[in-house]
């Protein structure tokens, strides 16, 4: 488990730097003679400024000139050594311990995991390239440790380090002694690839070590990430894909967009200039290829791929009247020379290193970076046997006494949810809590039925506690102490799913949101307004397929069998309900219901929206569904992942039905997992005081910041917790969106048959787009077959015999919309 980390406040002198870190030196400003005005505005997260300096740019000495100026003399032999992965302080709470099981590694443990290393690139910590920890390698990242000196003198400094991530190209460091920068040399040092593990002496070009003067007492020494030497390229590299970006639209709307290879196209009439253009990016581009081959020393084979979309150029400008038909290799479609750039350019920023351990030394030979062949052998085996004694679902050592909580999440989730509850949760309280993981949340039925369920669980899909709750497997929140304080934490929407027979029966964990994401860019260059309703939608939509574009529902993307999330939106703006009001039958064949059955064929029937979109992120980066419906996997995808489209795409509410008062009805889904208690479960004060602390405020903020912080973007966390998720690093204009969308959540209210409905619904779906069926009548078979369902459920399970209710049963009801929409706002 890696150590708790714990935030320095502290005074600190910083020069103002680019935020890109591409400019190894601090910014410079121009002022006027007299008085001037500086004024800084706070965009986010809070801090102390105690004074502002204005001075001259500071001049860094070249080597020869800090050499005389500090002529100290040697010590003697000496040999310092310091562990990387234990630094005083770091910039970023990503920059952390690793384990390493290469045998040369110290310290190291035969088959045991230990984090004896710092840093790297991207730590592939389970199969899914997705559950990937973030490293040290973000230009500005800066580690420091401290080192004490029992004589002053000369020195030299030697690092041990591992640098696999850029394939023959170097990465850059900073080095710092007493937060300062001794000389240029050292301002931008590189480490050159190296798939071993090896000794990197400070040295100039000829190999002669560098001495650094350090005076007897304690030091810092800082390594900071720095991304300078490539920021160039980098930029370059962005001005090329905007352009070819701007050039693809212009084609577009010169073709219409249209991809006829048996048409013959004489394109150069209307953009003289194309070739000419397509071949000064091909110059750009190999330009900058050279620019990296003498960073390098030789052939970068991590920017091979810029050649590449250089020759793609090249050939398209000797034929330009061909690319109306070979369009998906300049900007659509993998492989295109714009998706090219676009992972170049994701890559080209980062400096990842992995350090084991730096000296500082004089007269002393270093230790070995290698091991012999038997101690290598005999790690290997030590590691393959202890594999079959681990239990990979523990995060941590079980506790007899402890509270047992399945988590279905990944291990990185699971294993900072456990370093959180050790620091605050257990420590005041005095609770263990003992997380393991779950892989199959289908199995918590069968672990009920068995007996053998834990206290709780965490990341439970949102249909499943129903399914627990009629079979009386669940605790009932309402009964416990501050229930009703717990219940004001989230959406009144979200708590519908949850909720049975007046009962809840599960806590909201996290939430998703279903908006309107729009490719700005596209939009202004053919003015193309954002759409506030599907009628707005409609009638953007001739404009968008005469440049060969559409636009996206999700009802595209689930094959034959369309789920509640992607028909009930349809049904419930157009004001109809899933049941009638007695519980015994369905209600999508009332009008409401089948209004919005109608708008949601008429789509694809009427309309031409695309019936099947195998990837609406892939084609939204390619910009041929420029604006379309998703949720937050597609947000998270694209900000973690969409390099080439970073700022010029947006997010806004999700268009709906405008009723006769004026008010647009957005109503959609949106609970995402939920945290559940067993009712079998002994020890059930102590589980409510740990889910009580799991979703309050406080909490969910630490753990949804730290996460994204330690294990980067990917790991957004989109709490359920309405006030906690306003407070999380996610962009301002964002939050505002997608709490605007919140305010009409209502989520699908789970009942005795609703997977037979949803069945039905996706059914008289198909009828009508696919068999041209009436949509009265494909929705009258549904309800048969529906109602027939209901009814066997109720029977089953007791509420109902010779078809009247023997139990009390309360039937989810749709709320008014608008009424919990202008409560949401006075909130």
């Amino acid at each position: 488990m890696p150590a708790s980390q714990k935030q320095i406040k502290a005074w600190q002198t910083a020069p103002i730097t680019d935020a890109s870190y591409f400019n190894a030196e601090p910014l410079r400003f121009h002022l006027k003679q007299g008085m001037n005005t500086i004024r800084i505005n706070n965009l986010r997260e809070a801090a102390l400024i105690g004074r502002i300096v204005i001075a001259a740019p500071e001049v860094l000495p070249k080597y020869e000139q800090y050499k005389q100026e500090h002529n100290l003399p040697k010590v003697g032999k000496t040999l310092i050594t310091v562990e990387a992965e234990h630094p005083q302080t770091k910039s970023q709470p990503s920059i952390r311990s690793i384990a390493s099981g290469d045998a040369t590694v110290v310290p190291h443990r035969n088959g045991k995991v230990t984090l004896n290393t710092l840093g790297g690139e991207t730590i592939a910590t389970s199969g899914n390239p997705d559950e990937n920890e973030q490293a040290w390698q973000v230009g500005g990242q800066r580690a420091t440790w401290k080192v004490k000196v029992d004589k002053a003198g000369s020195y030299q400094l030697a690092f041990k380090y591992l640098q696999t991530g850029k394939t023959s190209m170097p990465v850059y460091r900073s080095l710092m002694i007493d937060g300062k920068v001794p000389f240029q040399e050292v301002n931008e040092y590189a480490f050159q690839y190296a798939e071993e593990w090896r000794n990197e002496v400070m040295s100039d070009k000829s190999g002669k070590p560098y001495q650094f003067e350090l005076t007897e007492g304690e030091h810092e020494i800082s390594l900071t990430a720095d991304a300078a030497p490539y920021g160039p390229v980098v930029e370059q590299i962005r001005k090329v894909m905007w352009d070819i970006n701007t050039l693809a639209l212009e084609i577009k709307m010169a073709t219409g967009n249209t991809m006829d290879t048996n048409r013959d196209w004489d394109i150069t009439k209307q953009m003289p200039d194309l070739a000419k253009d397509l071949q000064g990016f091909a110059a750009t581009l190999r330009k900058q290829y050279e620019a990296l081959k003498v960073l390098a020393g030789g052939n970068p084979d991590q920017a091979s791929n810029l050649l590449v979309a250089a020759e793609t150029l090249e050939r398209l400008a000797k034929d330009p009247d061909k690319i109306p038909y070979q369009f998906n290799r300049l900007s659509e479609g993998s492989g295109s020379v714009l998706q090219t750039l676009g992972v170049i350019n994701t890559k080209l920023p980062n400096q990842p290193l992995q350090l084991d351990r730096f000296y500082i030394y004089e007269d002393s030979k270093l230790p070995n970076e290698k091991v012999g062949f038997f101690k290598s052998l005999w790690n290997s085996i030590a590691a393959f046997f202890k594999s079959f004694t681990t239990d990979y679902s523990q995060v941590s050592a079980d506790d007899k006494g402890s509270l047992q909580i399945w988590v279905n999440r990944s291990r990185q989730n699971v294993m900072q949810m456990q370093q959180l509850v050790n620091q605050e949760f257990t420590k005041k309280t005095g609770i263990k809590v003992t997380l393991s993981i779950m892989p199959d949340e289908g199995k918590l039925v069968l672990a009920s039925a068995a007996g053998n369920a834990p206290d709780a669980a965490l990341g439970v899909s949102n249909y499943i506690p129903f399914r627990l709750a009629a079979r009386g497997a669940l605790a009932d929140m309402n009964q416990f102490q501050g229930f009703d304080e717990v219940k004001k934490r989230f959406s009144q929407g979200a708590l519908v799913p949850v909720t049975f027979n007046k009962k809840l029966y599960a806590l909201p964990e996290t939430q998703s949101f279903w908006v309107l994401f729009y490719r700005k860019d596209i939009l202004d260059a053919l003015n193309i307004p954002v759409p506030d309703t599907m009628e707005e939608v409609k009638q953007i939509l001739p404009e968008l397929q005469r440049f060969g574009m559409n636009f996206y529902l999700p009802l595209s993307q689930t094959g034959g069998f369309k789920p509640y999330n992607n028909t009930v939106p349809f049904i419930y703006q157009h004001g109809g309900t899933l049941y009638t009001d007695d519980g015994m039958h369905t209600a999508i064949d009332q009008d409401p219901a089948l209004d919005g059955l109608k708008e949601m064929t008429d789509m694809f029937t009427v309309y031409s929206v695309p019936l099947q979109v195998p990837s609406f992120y892939n084609q939204f980066r390619d910009g041929s569904l420029p604006i379309g419906i998703a949720d937050a996997t597609t947000y998270i995808q694209l900000t973690a992942a969409a390099p080439e489209i970073a700022g010029w795409w947006k997010i806004a509410p999700y268009p709906g039905v405008k009723g006769k008062d004026g008010v647009v009805n957005r109503t959609a889904p949106g609970t995402g997992a939920t945290a559940i208690m067993f009712n079998s479960s002994k020890k059930k004060d102590q589980t409510w005081q740990f889910l009580q602390w799991w979703t309050s405020q406080e909490t969910q903020v630490r753990f949804g910041n730290d996460l994204e912080a330690i294990y980067g973007p990917t790991y957004k966390w989109n709490t359920a917790n309405v006030e906690a998720f306003s407070q999380l690093s996610w962009p301002k204009e964002d939050i505002e969106v997608i709490q605007e969308q919140w305010k009409w959540l209502y989520d699908i209210p789970r009942y005795f048959g609703d997977y037979m409905v949803e069945r039905e619904i996706s059914d008289a779906w198909n009828k009508v787009v696919f068999n041209g069926f009436n949509a009265r009548r494909a929705m009258e078979d549904a309800v048969i077959n529906g109602n027939r369902e209901i009814k066997k459920q109720l029977t089953d399970f007791g509420y109902l015999k010779n078809g009247k209710f023997v139990k009390p049963l309360q039937v989810p009801i749709m709320p008014n919309m608008e009424q919990m929409a202008k409560e949401g706002e006075q909130k």
